[in-house]
């Protein structure tokens, strides 16, 4: 009776075990973001905050709010940008696509710099992005038209 009851026992702990080490659970941080993109004789600079939430491993959004600079202007960018990521993935890189962007009322950034200039890729046009998860409260991000993002979970 004894070793029945460690062997179920035994066999509880391995599945509760793999199920926990299987759920994913949502994903969210917020860091400071700057970007820099020169161009002949102008430049953008966004100076501000990235909120990035991961639903699950294929969808979230990123939010950026913050003060956008070019030689002439300053704007005020409030923006929330939804994706999908691909399942398939290779050395932790997925395919992610922006399906949706929300601007905010306040916010004063023109969408030719928006998309040219801010925006990591077109809505509905894929692009590759890696994620790497540290330890299970941080995460470091990389796309090739942006620079390494460290975020530690809220």
């Amino acid at each position: 009776m004894t070793k029945l009851l460690m062997v179920l026992n035994g066999f509880l702990f391995l599945l509760f075990f793999s199920f926990s080490m299987h759920a994913e659970e949502p994903f969210k941080c917020t860091s400071q973001y700057k970007t820099l993109v020169e161009k002949d004789n102008d430049y953008t600079l966004f100076d501000g905050r990235l909120t990035l939430f991961l639903k699950d491993e294929h969808e979230g959004f990123f939010s950026l709010s913050g003060k956008v600079s070019t030689k002439e202007k300053n704007y005020l960018l409030v923006r929330k940008s939804y994706f999908t990521l691909a399942q398939h993935e290779v050395n932790q890189v997925k395919q992610a696509t922006i399906t949706k962007v929300i601007k905010h009322p306040s916010d004063t950034t023109p969408d030719p710099l928006w998309l040219a200039d801010i925006l990591p890729e077109l809505p509905g046009i894929d692009f590759h992005i890696e994620i790497w998860r540290l330890k299970d409260n941080l995460m470091m991000v990389k796309s090739i038209n942006t620079g390494y993002l460290i975020c530690a979970k809220n």
